[in-house]
């Protein structure tokens, strides 16, 4: 893939014609004298934006809400022949593609079919994620050399990496397949512990005695069903139930009454024991003892006394007697109605002991169908960890197999790592000298999704600078190892170079100029005046005419607001 131009359905927009074969500038002039004016903010970064924005990059509100109604048009090449794609501001949904509507996942599809080869089988490659490592965009991808793009995951990135590398991307696949499967099983194991329906049925209240209450689950379920096998529904087993109550009662009465006459007769026998405290013999003998004369008249009067007192006693024994036979036929009487009510009580119990309701047998059947319920949670959370830690168990060996099926594959395919680092040894050579710089692919046995670990080194390369240059380095090492595969155009920012030294630039172009006419490819790059201006200093003038001047594409400046890139005033904040 190439890129031929960018233009718009405005006249005031200024089209961006690339160079097809070498080194296009896009460069920033300033020509204000006012401080407030700045080639910053003429347009440079917004291009390579807009070119991401025909490419299918996602909905953009601040083009939808400042410059509606906008079209812009990229026309490009693949593998020799022109096509083009327009997108409207207004209708970012859609994208037309040599004149067909399309949506985005559409137009993603085919162009990620005829510019990477991906298939139905590549869902995990996509042409976004993959053109982005040839036209880095924004803040986002000038931060790491292995990253291009916001948000872009580590595993993600690699996979992308692997794949334009010429590495067995499917190796890198798998591990991260793998390495998501054990993760998921070990969230559905957490989730399954934390499940409130399986702290209702765990009778111990947690999972360490889950047999012991499987068991106790299984004998319960035994006991019931024994139960209601042998139930015996009775149709009038509410009347039987409150005759008994009704019996229940009566007895009760009875046996009141029984202990009432019992405690009258025991008062009664202890009323007939009762005898005088003195007789009159013994009253007469006391005086005589004590030589007191009681004269005949007392003693009489002492006989009429006694006599008077021994009748009130015999018809007091007279009335007890009588009394007590009555109480005694009554207790006879209460004791067989107690007997005979026992006896109806417990016929009735035995009957209902025997027999029950319809709403007792439901209440059964319905108690075993919950024991059952139980039983069969208990029973699949058993089996759901077993195949838990079963699968974990095959994932780690897979994983320990895959292990060394990659580091079989980097052992036998030695040429083609080394090849990938001596671009990047070269290109770092270049720049700073023999100083060790590397670019090293090993296999990465740790528990994680990374299959690969894809370092690049440059000496002293902490700073801004040396990182700069060691981005650069990577995405060029990017382009040699695709050769003729995929894309054959190179995107740069300004801010690649912001913090790098003039000298490096200088170099960094001189390699750029070089193998553009080696691979037949595009580097594209937007400049600053400021940059452009020491590069004067660093190159011939026959090196400064040949890389820098004749390839000058378009040059934009705060002179006014035409000589910007939509040639009109916006604040548009797009990133």
């Amino acid at each position: 893939m190439k890129l031929l131009k960018l233009s718009a359905n405005k006249n005031s927009f200024r089209p961006v014609i690339f160079n097809k074969e070498g080194i296009s500038l896009i460069t920033g002039r300033r020509k204000s004298s006012s401080d407030a004016d700045t080639y910053n903010s003429v347009g440079k970064s917004l291009m390579i934006y807009l070119i991401h924005f025909c490419l299918g990059l996602k909905k953009s509100n601040a083009l939808e809400e400042k410059l509606p109604d906008w079209l812009f048009r990229l026309d490009f090449e693949i593998k020799g022949a022109t096509h083009y794609s327009s997108r409207s501001t207004s209708k970012q949904n859609k994208i037309v593609y040599d004149g067909e509507e399309l949506s985005l996942k559409d137009y993603w599809k085919i162009l990620g079919q005829e510019i990477f080869g991906l298939g139905e089988d590549d869902k995990n490659l996509s042409f976004r994620s993959l053109i982005t490592r040839f036209i880095r965009n924004g803040k986002a991808g000038y931060v790491s050399f292995d990253r291009f793009m916001l948000g872009e995951q580590d595993d993600k990135a690699l996979l992308n990496t692997s794949f334009l590398f010429g590495l067995d991307f499917h190796l890198a696949l798998a591990k991260i397949q793998y390495r998501e499967e054990f993760i998921n099983i070990q969230k559905q194991e957490k989730n399954l512990d934390k499940d409130s329906s399986m702290k209702d049925v765990l009778l111990h209240g947690d999972t360490k005695n889950i047999d012991v209450d499987i068991m106790n689950l299984e004998r319960d379920i035994s006991k019931l069903s024994t139960d209601i096998e042998n139930f015996e529904i009775a149709s009038d087993y509410g009347i039987v139930k409150k005759e008994a109550d009704n019996i229940s009662k009566g007895l009760s009465i009875a046996k009141n009454e029984s202990f009432k006459y019992q405690m009258f007769l025991d008062s009664i026998e202890k009323s007939l024991s009762h005898k005088p405290d003195i007789s009159k013999d013994r009253l007469v003998t006391f005086f005589e003892e004590a030589k007191v004369s009681l004269g005949d008249v007392i003693i009489k009067r002492i006989e009429d006394v006694e006599k008077f007192n021994k009748g009130l006693i015999e018809d007091r024994r007279r009335i007890l007697l009588e009394q007590k036979k009555n109480y005694l036929q009554l207790l006879d009487d209460a004791e067989k109605k107690v007997n005979q009510l026992e006896k109806e009580e417990n016929e009735k119990l035995q009957y209902l002991n025997s027999h029950g309701a319809l709403e007792d047998f439901v209440k059964l059947t319905n108690y075993l169908s919950d024991k059952k319920i139980s039983l069969e949670r208990l029973n699949q959370y058993k089996e759901l960890h077993s195949q838990y830690s079963v699968r974990k168990e095959e994932i780690k060996k897979a994983m320990a197999d895959e292990n060394i099926k990659t580091q079989q594959y980097l052992d036998s395919n030695v040429d083609l790592t080394k090849k990938i680092l001596s671009y990047f040894h070269d290109y770092a050579n270049i720049l700073y000298g023999e100083k060790g710089a590397s670019l090293t692919i090993e296999n990465n046995d740790g528990e994680n999704k990374l299959r690969y670990n894809i370092n690049a080194h440059i000496p002293a390369d902490a700073g801004d600078g040396v990182s700069s240059a060691k981005l650069f380095c990577f995405d060029w090492t990017l382009m040699s190892a695709s050769e003729g595969r995929f894309v054959d155009c190179l995107v740069h920012d300004s801010r690649l170079m912001s913090e790098t030294d003039p000298r490096q630039i200088a170099s960094m172009l001189q390699i750029a100029f070089e193998e553009t006419k080696r691979l037949k490819c595009q580097y594209i790059l937007t400049l600053n005046e400021s940059t452009i201006e020491n590069l004067k200093g660093l190159m011939t003038p026959e090196e400064f005419k040949k890389i820098v001047e004749d390839n000058q594409v378009l040059e934009l400046n705060d002179d006014s607001d035409a000589g910007k890139l939509l040639g009109i005033q916006v604040d548009l904040e797009y990133e």
